[in-house]
């Protein structure tokens, strides 16, 4: 062993801090290397030490690179039989080249010998022991995180490979393998180059007795002077082991390696964003793409391993991992990871009392949520087969005609319209995806919820008011005066979709913002220990926030003002608290990116305008009378006749004086919560002066002016209301019951320590800082543990004077006598408002509204509104129209239909507001001229409609694409339409429905289609789809000047391409229309708008960042220690 000699090579940088420990290990060797070589790397220089040479390696890229150019520029360090390879980061122990080598003369077939590395800063501290991979290059991550040295890994001998660092190698195996790869390093080099070096026949073992402390500075990414973060190198370490495999991997695995690694890079990366490690994700991509590029490189290694090889790949599949072992290991290492803390159990008495508190939280909400189903059954008395009436409109029965809808930014309803769309039927495309995988169709979905909305709405305001308080019995008075305020009552019973869905959305709002902010109500618990604990909610904040935005999306969907709040809101939040910027911008930007279209629309609208369209409601219009303003202050969204005799009025009433009244009171309390109070207060003040102002002002005309309904803002406001209002309560403590004389005693003894060790604490600090309380402690309820003394409520403070001998009698009577006053008050009160919030429950169940003055304007809805018949021909190829026409002595009444019954897809905010606007300044005298006068669309409707009452050729219906036609009214103008139709030539008699008498239209014995060829005025129908078309011209003859018409609004983004020709567009009226001329093939028809694409694209990646943040899954904690 003597006779060994070995040259030591120190691959660093002059400026790096970790290469002075390096060199006194090395220089502190009991067995000193003949020769100690450092290759720089840099262009520092170093400082002159004696016995240590200096060689420039200024081209090296890589640990490899260096120590070729060193043995090239000077080859007798290939004179020494061994090369002793050393990071500047890994400083050995002073036994360590004796060990290896001692390992190494133990057989002339021993080509590498790897030593154990431990961390730089604990030398107890395990790193590795060898390393153990898959063919793959996949590591087995065989050594627990933290786990110490014990001489368990001792008796480990021959390995797969050795890292680098501290690796001892036969200069002989060297010049064979002439080193590692020059593609790889600083990660992967060791397992390539140990790998090569067994298939020359040299078997890679490790000295346990060898100890180098390694600094892992390239895995730790501190070389550039950065905090510690493993995952910055994650991406080349990826990169690393995919060439690996690349190389190692036989011709078959690595011929179908290339095919699939594309795809399944990127299901890592996916699956990083969902599980929290967006960094990571984007160095999944990385390490693919660094892969890839070394392809060329990967394929030569191939061949000289092919070359060079000695022993079959096989032969080192005793030392190689399996990738299942590899993937078992890893989970279940991420399963103790994901665990942020070690659990430790509550003592006996505080977590009987959290579970007692758990289930009387439990019990409450059951309760209510089983009155409400039983109130539920009523309310949905003749309502589950269909909801019909007032402002209620359905959702199409076809899933993709929903979807296109959606986001086709073409409104198609009518005649059709430019967008946006109604922004509500994105949240229901949304929400019906995942039902359509189950054959639920949205028309089904939206009616259930309808039904089930008291519900859905009472359970998310008993949730979300566990940030107001954790009284169980409080937060089930909430709750139920949330669905008891008129303003959801009413929007219910007329089928206003967007109010309820506000309402229903608003206290998910709440909930994820308080917990985002960590701003909710404490939950304290006084146990048989000295002190409190504060129980802390452990679901993630980025959760809530995900939580907090998906309702902001319905909110901002239905009420598109709320934008503006939001916006406003959220640079409120982001001066406030900036360190919460992330979660912030997380709640607040999808909403806003989803509703693009919307503001584009409020931009061309500009002025007092945009301000109107904002105000307008999502969903069908409902004329109603505005409520006086102090009305609206108490929660009522429109007028009503106010009888005093009647209770139904006072009860209708009483729920939003209640709000007001509590809020208000709470505004005297100057406790702890008294700036969340005022906010609420003034927010719901804010929201009050919207609701009056919406409700006055005019956002549609549908016979007659109509006003924006003012729900979703008293929505607001009520909440806003009822948390002011939670400002009175004081924070619940759990603490034990005196049922028994033990139980009290015990609480005694432990109000006594309590008691004496503040004044204590009081006379051992300065008077100023005795003043001042110390705060309670936030600890996990796994992890909970006795805090400092807190502050005392009046009960505790009441009962620990009693028990103390040194306590003075004044305080005992003040608190005695104040809990006299105000505990019968507040009993008194909780009564109040249960009785309060049950009654007008109790009334609208009865099928009535809470004020009692009318029934409810829904009702149940025949199987089908536009008969069968009809909406086969409303599917594709014809995707024709139905219309329905109600005629009576004072006029008549057209509606074009596109699906069964009124749909939400039929009209837009935007083309109500234009109507609006067209009507609401005329005189009296005027209007019906202004009707006549519409846009030409509309008026060759009127036309049309005139044409087929007064027994003419129906042409002008070809148009509209009109299938079938029903007839419904009363007096002597119906009896002469009904004969006038019966008598039409090209009608055809065709029974009765529910919508009225039928007729079909045939026209020349025509079947109208909404897109159909014009050849001089022969039509002949082509398939359609709902908005766009594709229409193989080869099938249809026709002659020059024939053009392609559509049944829709002509609009300059319509577009029709016939392979990569862009067709002109034709004049033909109010209608969209293309000139054939020359056009050959497949046509395809499309709308697109220029911002159609942003807003795609920003609306997934919305919807997908919402997802990945609400997923609960943590992070995997990460091993940054040197």
């Amino acid at each position: 062993m003597a006779d060994q000699s070995v040259a030591a090579l120190i691959v660093s940088g002059a400026n790096s801090p970790f290469l002075r420990r390096t060199l006194d290990a090395v220089l502190g060797q009991s067995r000193i290397p003949q020769r100690i070589v450092i290759v720089r790397v840099g262009k520092e220089a170093f400082p002159q030490i004696d016995g240590i040479e200096v060689i420039d390696a200024p081209r090296a890229k890589n640990f490899g690179d260096a120590i070729r150019e060193a043995v090239a520029a000077d080859p007798s360090i290939m004179q020494s039989q061994w090369l002793w390879t050393l990071h500047d980061d890994s400083a050995p122990f002073a036994d360590a080249l004796a060990h290896l080598v001692a390992e190494g003369v133990r057989g002339l077939t021993v080509g590498i010998v790897g030593p154990k590395q431990v961390a730089w800063s604990d030398s107890t501290r395990l790193l590795e022991v060898g390393v153990r991979a898959s063919r793959s290059g996949r590591r087995l991550d065989y050594l627990l995180p933290g786990e110490i040295d014990q001489g368990q890994h001792d008796s480990d001998s021959d390995v797969l490979a050795v890292g680098t660092a501290g690796m001892l190698i036969r200069s002989a195996v060297w010049e064979l393998t002439d080193g590692p790869d020059p593609v790889l390093g600083p990660f992967g080099d060791g397992l390539e180059l140990c790998r090569r070096t067994r298939q020359l026949g040299y078997r890679t073992v490790v000295a346990p007795g060898a100890k180098v402390a390694h600094a892992r500075g390239s895995f730790r990414d501190v070389r550039g002077g950065e905090e510690a973060d493993i995952n910055r190198s994650f991406g080349l370490r990826r990169g690393a082991q995919l060439y690996n495999a690349m190389v190692a991997n036989p011709p078959v695995l690595f011929a179908l390696m290339l095919v699939s690694l594309p795809f399944w890079s990127l299901a890592r990366a996916l699956m990083r964003l969902f599980t929290k490690q967006g960094d990571l994700a984007w160095q999944e991509l990385v390490g693919f793409a660094w892969a890839f590029s070394k392809i060329p490189q990967a394929m030569s290694a191939r061949r000289r391993l092919a070359r060079t090889r000695k022993v079959p790949a096989k032969a080192l599949a005793d030392l190689e991992e399996s990738n299942l072992k590899i993937t078992k290991a890893k989970r279940t290492l991420a399963k103790k990871e994901r665990e942020p803390k070690p659990v430790e159990v509550l003592e006996p008495v505080a977590a009987r009392l959290l579970r007692e508190h758990k289930i009387a939280v439990n019990v409450a909400g059951g309760a209510g949520a089983l009155l409400l189903l039983v109130a539920l059954v009523f309310t949905s008395s003749g309502l589950t087969g269909g909801i019909t009436g007032g402002a209620w409109a359905n959702l199409p029965t076809s899933f993709t005609k929903l979807w296109h809808e959606a986001w086709a930014g073409w409104v198609v309803g009518g005649a059709g319209a430019a967008g946006p769309g109604d922004p509500l039927l994105m949240i229901w495309a949304l929400l019906a995806a995942p039902f359509a995988l189950v054959g639920v169709s949205p028309k089904t979905l939206l009616v259930g919820f309808w039904l089930l909305s008291p519900l859905a709405a009472w359970l998310a305001m008993f949730w979300a008011a566990s940030t107001l308080t954790h009284r169980p019995v409080w937060r089930f008075a909430f709750a139920t005066i949330w669905i008891a305020l008129p303003t959801f009552l009413l929007a219910w019973s007329d089928g206003r979709m967007a109010g309820v869905m506000v309402h229903v959305a608003v206290p998910l709002v709440l909930l994820g913002w308080m917990r985002m902010l960590n701003l909710g109500a404490t939950l304290r618990i006084r146990g048989a220990e000295d002190g409190e604990l504060e129980v802390q909610d452990r679901t993630l904040a980025t959760s809530y926030a995900a939580l907090a935005s998906a309702a902001l999306v319905v909110v901002v969907a239905a009420a598109t003002w709320t934008g503006l709040a939001l916006v406003l809101f959220t640079i409120v939040q982001l001066v406030v608290r900036p360190r919460k910027w992330k979660l912030t911008l997380l709640a607040a930007v999808p909403p806003l990116a989803i509703m693009l279209p919307t503001w584009i629309a409020a931009a061309q609208f500009g002025g007092s305008r945009a301000l109107r369209f904002l105000l307008a409601e999502s969903g069908r219009p409902l004329a109603f009378d505005a409520a006086p303003t102090w009305l609206s202050v108490l929660g009522m969204p429109e007028n009503m006749a106010l009888d005093p005799r009647s209770a139904d009025v006072w009860l209708a009433l009483a729920p939003g004086a209640l709000c007001v009244l509590g809020a208000t009171l709470a505004l005297l309390n100057f406790s702890r919560p008294w700036f969340r109070t005022r906010f609420f207060y003034l927010t719901g003040t804010i929201a009050f002066v919207i609701a009056i102002v919406a409700s006055r002002t005019v956002i549609a005309f549908d016979g007659s002016l109509v006003s924006a309904w003012p729900g979703p803002a008293l929505s607001i406001a009520g909440i806003c209301m009822i948390a002011a209002w939670a400002g009175l309560l004081r924070p619940l403590v759990l603490q034990e019951r005196l049922y028994s004389y033990r139980s009290r005693r015990r609480l005694d003894v432990a109000t006594k320590r309590r008691l004496k060790a503040k004044e204590r604490s009081q006379r051992n600090v300065p008077k100023s800082a005795a003043s001042s309380e110390a705060e309670a402690q936030i600890v996990e309820v796994d992890s909970a543990r006795p805090d400092a003394e807190t502050e005392q409520d009046e009960s505790e403070s009441k009962q620990g004077e009693e028990a103390a001998e040194t306590a003075a009698p004044a305080p005992k009577l003040r608190v005695s006598v104040l809990e006299r006053i105000i505990w019968p008050l507040a009993t008194a009160g909780l009564v109040l408002t249960l009785v309060v919030a049950l009654s007008p429950i109790v009334v609208w169940a009865a099928g009535i509204t809470p004020d009692g003055t009318r029934p409810r304007v829904i009702t149940g809805a025949p199987e089908y509104e536009t008969p069968a018949a009809a909406q086969y021909a409303q599917n594709y190829p014809r995707r024709a129209r139905f219309l329905v026409l109600h005629v009576n002595d004072e006029g008549v009444r057209a509606q074009l239909r596109r699906g069964d019954g009124v749909e939400l897809g039929d009209s837009s905010a935007r083309f109500r507001l234009e109507s609006a606007i067209n009507m609401q300044y005329l005189p009296p005298g005027e209007v019906a001229q202004a009707l006549a006068n519409a846009d030409e669309a509309d008026a060759d409707f009127a036309r049309a409609v005139a044409e087929v009452l007064n027994n003419s050729e129906p042409t002008g219906l070809l148009g509209f694409a009109v299938d079938q036609i029903a007839l419904s009214g009363e007096g002597t103008s119906y009896t002469a339409a009904q004969t006038a139709l019966d008598s039409n030539e090209s009608l055809e008699r065709a029974g009765e429905s529910e919508a009225g008498l039928l007729w079909r239209v045939r026209p020349s014995g025509l079947e109208p289609a909404r897109m159909y060829i014009d050849d001089s005025g022969k039509i002949t129908p082509v398939p359609s789809g709902l908005i766009g078309a594709s229409i193989d011209l080869s099938k249809y003859e026709y002659g020059e000047g024939a053009t392609l018409v559509l049944s829709e609004r002509a609009d300059a983004n319509w577009r029709a391409t016939a392979g990569a020709e862009l067709l002109e567009a034709a004049n033909h009226g109010w209608q969209q229309a293309f000139k054939l001329d020359g056009a050959k093939g497949l046509v395809k028809v499309a709308y697109h708008d220029e911002w159609m694409p942003l807003w795609w694209g920003l609306s997934a990646l919305s919807i997908v960042s919402l997802l990945i943040a609400g997923v609960p899954i943590r992070r995997r904690r990460r091993q940054n220690e040197a």
